[in-house]
């Protein structure tokens, strides 16, 4: 996915700076 979603724990939001 390439939507701003919470870390599953799959990969980290790139959509939004954490």
């Amino acid at each position: 996915g390439v939507t701003p979603m919470p870390h599953n724990g799959c990969r980290p939001p790139k959509k939004r700076r954490v």
